[in-house]
């Protein structure tokens, strides 16, 4: 992984962690080509059966959830790789491994079914050519409202590091349904969980923004799990020989199990 110094002194900037994990097609009409194809699979039910792909989402879902509607989670699943097909992770994976990442994460912490459907379709709104309106039509006002709260937390710019509190307010203002910040916090999870394919000065801006905004965010939800990853890998980004100092620290002082 690329170490960003140990002790940062350049300034954070505005940024967008989409622009900087992913590399989205570029805009022309095979969007509209894309977004039709997904149309036409959403309207034809998605294809029969789970995919393997999707079987670890399942199995944690069913862990909560045990009559959960499988087909629609599949349905969503089918919709998103049409749509993202041609995208890549900066990581060179498709992109579709990154909403189902995000969606196995809050199957992990029990979310209900609406919310993994937004999961898997919370970027086709803003880097696919699939509307708001036929998002709703397709999947249902609940799923196009988390969508839709996503993508505008997506285009805050939280740079700022001077007005931490004020960000945090206002992300949490504009999210109607506390769903939207679950699934913005499972997203940022993702993105911290890959955040070694970006250049170090890139990975230094999203942790910084990460330890200073989004993880009080998810202290505030309860998501204590979340709020515990999110600074271990932000600090590691920030401070690595520290972190890699408590790490030899706790390993030395932790009992032995020999017998």
């Amino acid at each position: 992984m690329s170490s960003a110094p140990d002790e940062p002194t350049e300034p954070v900037q505005p940024v967008s962690v989409e622009e900087d994990t992913q590399t989205t097609a570029p805009i022309t009409g095979k969007r509209s080509v894309r977004s039709r194809l997904a149309r036409r699979i959403i309207a034809g039910g998605g294809a029969p059966g789970i995919k393997p792909v999707l079987e670890p989402l399942v199995a944690s879902h069913r862990q909560a959830h045990a009559k959960a509607n499988l087909r629609e989670l599949q349905r969503a699943f089918d919709a998103a790789e049409h749509l993202h097909d041609g995208q890549k992770r900066k990581s060179g994976d498709d992109y579709i491994t990154h909403p189902l990442a995000v969606a196995t994460i809050l199957a992990e912490l029990g979310m209900d079914t609406t919310t993994l459907i937004a999961a898997l379709l919370h970027d086709t709104v803003e880097d696919t050519g699939y509307a708001l309106a036929d998002l709703g039509r397709d999947f249902g006002a609940d799923v196009a409202l988390l969508v839709d709260g996503v993508t505008k937390i997506d285009k805050v710019k939280m740079g700022d590091t001077a007005q931490v509190e004020t960000i945090r307010k206002m992300i949490i203002a504009m999210s109607r349904d506390p769903r939207v910040l679950v699934i913005k916090l499972a997203d940022r999870l993702h993105n911290m969980r890959t955040l070694r394919f970006l250049p170090p000065h890139k990975q230094e801006r999203i942790a910084r923004e990460t330890l200073e905004i989004l993880a009080p965010l998810a202290h505030r939800l309860g998501m204590n799990t979340i709020k515990w990853e999110l600074e271990d890998l932000a600090f590691a980004t920030l401070y690595p020989k520290r972190y890699d100092e408590i790490v030899r620290l706790v390993a030395d002082r932790a009992p032995s199990r020999d017998t």
